[in-house]
């Protein structure tokens, strides 16, 4: 077995290992190696050209409310996120995807459907304005050199340069620059790029677009499955809701949207499920796809002394 291969090998075991760890989630694993392929994944499975905007997107958690113009400052930036923001254009009107990557059932989370729900239902404008909030109004400011705001200075930066061939050149001045004495001039700089990026690149995806909410699952889901969840979740945050200090008006209308029928929401305009698929492609895809159907193993073999000493070896 040459280094390499060995490598691979510790790599797999460590990830099978770790999937089958209590407290260790097993998504941000998966999620690490199929980075490189969820397009391809996503686009083969609706037969669309579906591209990857940013992953681990801010979206509004349920009851925050609607961000309804670019420039809007948020009171709360407590948000959730997804997995994976995607979008489609085919026509004059393009899809905004909330794509989530779930490893076994019990990975579904509740609280998390709902949140993607509420984002829909406030629209892609408003999912749009938050970002631009997060950036222009956190990310650029005296906290612009702390790592969490750079982070989100680094998602913008990379869409540029991934997106946007023609600011390719200016968009290193956006967040490489750290702010100090020379704050004002650094901030307006950073401002006029990061504007320009969200502007004309970013715009584009969200303005007007349908929202659809993806599972990407490593074993089957099915639909009733998400009714089930999004039903017995309600009460607990129905209780949430009630306690928070909110405008009656806004907590009649959050009470109003959890007391909707959960089928509307899960139809299928509204939610697509899919698996993800290994197919024959070569080269480091079929390692990943070999590590996952490590994964699938089921849970009563786990426990052989083949399987606990990492399964199957290879030449």
């Amino acid at each position: 077995m040459n280094e390499y291969q060995a490598f691979y090998e510790m790599v797999k075991k460590w990830t099978v290992n770790d999937y089958r760890t209590q407290k260790i989630k097993a998504e941000v694993i998966i999620d690490m190696m199929i980075s490189e392929h969820i397009e391809e994944i996503v686009s083969q499975s609706f037969g669309k050209d579906i591209k990857l905007i940013a992953k681990e997107f801010p979206i509004a958690c349920v009851g925050q409310p609607c961000i309804k113009s670019e420039g809007e400052i948020s009171s709360n930036r407590q948000y959730a996120s997804v997995d994976f923001l995607m979008s489609c254009k085919e026509s004059d009107k393009p899809t905004i995807y909330l794509v989530e990557l779930k490893t076994s059932d019990d990975s579904v989370d509740g609280t998390q459907l709902w949140n993607m729900l509420w984002t829909c239902k406030q629209g892609s404008n408003s999912l749009y304005n938050r970002f631009y909030d997060i950036i222009m109004n956190y990310g650029i400011n005296e906290n612009g050199n702390e790592l969490s705001t750079k982070k989100y200075q680094y998602t913008l930066s990379k869409y540029a340069i991934e997106h946007m061939s023609t600011l390719s050149e200016n968009v290193t001045i956006f967040g490489s620059e750290r702010l100090g004495n020379r704050f004002d001039n650094v901030k307006a700089n950073q401002e006029e790029v990061a504007k320009c990026i969200l502007q004309q690149g970013f715009y584009q995806h969200f303005h007007e677009a349908e929202m659809q909410i993806l599972y990407v699952s490593l074993n089957p889901m099915f639909k009733s499955d998400i009714k089930k969840l999004a039903a017995s979740t309600k009460k607990e945050i129905n209780k949430k809701i009630s306690k928070r200090d909110m405008v009656d008006t806004d907590k009649k209308a959050v009470m109003d949207f959890l007391e909707s029928d959960v089928s509307t929401f899960v139809a299928d305009k509204h939610i697509q499920l899919t698996n993800l698929q290994f197919g024959d492609a070569m080269g480091v895809w079929t390692l990943i796809s070999d590590i996952l159907s490590r994964l699938q193993v089921d849970w009563q073999k786990w426990f052989d002394e083949k399987e606990m000493k990492g399964g199957k070896k290879y030449d």
